[in-house]
């Protein structure tokens, strides 16, 4: 009798058999990806609403009800842009990618241009969507991409995952609420913001004083979502030393769960009389049903939407030049500076991608950059931050996932996200605690309130996610001093920097250095670089052009 054949349901469209996936792996990897997108997008919100709503931080229930419609409408404009583009990404490029607005990348104008110098929100995305434009043009056309990005010294490009890696792990673990906050530069979300802490950086661990009632506001539940974040990087450590095994999932669920039950043990039972408080559950189902939640906005955003309204506005820069500044340089050196940034970090994912599943092979090809340029495009258009494709894919890839399938199970919980909030109410943590206090009966502050809330778990399996490239990375192997001394360089500069662009920058100046004294030619030894056929250049020569220009506009 003849043997069944085992059913491979879609596979005919996206070939993750043949990758070396399964149909449950693209399932699992695409709920990692879907759970941990939506979590980033929470948080990004929470910069790109102090540029664009009035006093984000008031107490006052008329503003916060004002800033409520603001908070719906980006909300709602960003999520359903990000799940679509992240459908066709899938469906174009057939690879397990997610496209997220990364709070380093979609408001790197935000955060580095001063408001007080006459410029508006919409006159950085103006600056962002010519840049835009031009990274489209670099990721379709090949003798652009090869000049960006095959032009890079080998060292160079082996270290920008790395670099960004490293980047992704060092803000994540402050936003994780494991460390000590203070002021340092770097911007500060979550509970760390509701506290009076404008700005973020890495110290050292807390004492268990730092918990005590005195000095937690959020107690116990800051504690908690300490634990929590412990048990989610024990918990990958223990599911990684398994190929077939989905570490980040696991890492993120029993980090949920352990927070969930331990904060309703010591929230909502009330131990002294033997009796339960509901406050607590009831204001997570709160988050998802209630008429003061996204539901109540709905009209409102979809009528604010405007093809292009916020690019019309954007290109007054009359403020900007009242107060001295030269519009036509501000746009040149900033979108520059947005395309080196933009290029190489979602090369840094599509590499990183392609290192974790280098046992099935990983397709070289450019269209995930190309898809991404013009989603990117198309967020301009919208007056929304644009998009970069986030380093949730490393997470997914490493969870199993293989192709498109596991971008459409993201994409999907992306597009449910963007109506209800089933995934903050679920693992938003800190915060929660004090939320429950303003959430009722009060218009709009739900919305805003939620955007203000931390997800401590996810922050500590993206922080794991970042220290994982940086080893895969490392692991690929960089040969000698004249490698070893650019990569280093790139990486080094990135952290320092907090900026992917100006590290390859460096990176490629070591490269120069290094490369620069004249060296006794051995036999077997190609040269270091990739430009060896261009038209006779020295690839020297063209190495050093390049790093000269990303000086000039990135720094």
């Amino acid at each position: 009798m003849a043997t069944k054949k085992k059913a491979v349901p879609l596979n005919g469209l996206f070939h993750y058999k043949e990758a070396g996936g399964t149909f449950g792996g693209e399932i699992v990897a695409g709920v990692s990806m879907g759970i941990l997108a939506v979590c980033g997008m929470f948080m990004n919100m929470q910069m790109v609403l102090q540029y664009t709503t009035v006093d984000y931080f008031s107490s006052n229930n008329a503003q916060i009800a004002s800033n409520g419609e603001i908070v719906a409408a980006t909300w709602l404009v960003s999520m359903l842009v990000a799940a679509i583009g992240t459908i066709v990404m899938a469906l174009v490029a057939k690879r397990p990618f997610v496209q997220v607005a990364g709070l380093s990348l979609s408001c790197v104008l935000v955060s580095t241009l001063s408001i007080k110098s006459g410029l508006t929100y919409n006159n950085m995305l103006v600056a962002v969507f010519v840049g835009n434009v031009i990274y489209l043009a670099v990721a379709a056309i090949p003798q652009l991409r090869r000049l960006f990005v095959d032009a890079l010294p080998r060292a160079v490009r082996l270290a920008i995952p790395a670099a960004a890696g490293l980047l992704m792990a060092f803000v994540a673990a402050q936003l994780s609420g494991v460390f000590v906050m203070n002021n340092r530069g770097v911007v500060a979300y979550g509970a760390q913001q509701m506290l009076g802490i404008g700005t973020a950086a890495l110290s050292s661990t807390p004492s268990i004083s730092t918990y005590s009632f005195t000095t937690d506001a959020y107690h116990p539940q800051l504690l908690l979502s300490m634990l929590a974040c412990v048990l989610a990087v024990a918990v990958y450590l223990f599911s990684a030393r398994k190929t077939k095994a989905t570490p980040f999932l696991n890492a993120l669920l029993w980090g949920t769960v352990f927070f969930l039950v331990a904060s309703a043990l010591l929230v909502g039972v009330i131990w002294r009389t033997k009796g339960f408080s509901f406050n607590y559950l009831w204001a997570r189902i709160w988050m998802v049903g209630a008429e003061d939640a996204m539901q109540a906005h709905l009209g409102t955003a979809f009528g604010s939407i405007s093809l292009g309204g916020a690019l019309a506005s954007g290109f007054d820069f009359s403020g900007y030049e009242a107060e001295g500044g030269s519009a036509a340089l501000l746009v040149t050196s900033a979108a520059l500076n947005y395309v080196f940034l933009l290029l190489y970090d979602a090369q840094s994912t599509v590499d990183a991608c392609d290192t974790v599943a280098k046992a099935e092979g990983g397709s070289k090809s450019a269209l995930p950059l190309v898809v991404n340029g013009a989603t990117n495009v198309v967020t301009g258009l919208l007056g929304v931050a644009p998009f970069t494709l986030g380093k949730e894919s490393v997470v997914g890839t490493r969870d199993r996932g293989r192709s498109g399938l596991a971008g459409i199970v993201a994409g999907v919980i992306m597009l449910v996200s963007a109506f209800v909030w089933v995934v903050p109410a679920l693992f938003c943590t800190i915060t929660s605690y004090t939320v429950q206090f303003n959430l009722y009966g009060h218009y709009g502050k739900v919305l805003q309130l939620l955007t203000m809330c931390s997800f401590s778990v996810a922050d500590a399996v993206m922080m794991v996610c970042g220290l994982m490239m940086l080893g895969r990375s490392i692991e690929a192997g960089i040969t000698g001093s004249v490698e070893r001394a650019p990569f280093v360089a790139t990486v080094a500069a990135t952290l320092l920097l907090s900026n992917l662009a100006c590290g390859v920058a460096c990176g490629m100046i070591a490269h120069v250095l290094v490369n620069a004294a004249p060296k006794p030619k051995r036999k077997g030894i190609k040269p270091v670089g990739f430009l060896e056929r261009v038209g006779g250049v020295e690839p020297l020569v063209v190495t050093a052009v390049l790093a000269v220009m990303l000086v000039l506009w990135v720094l």
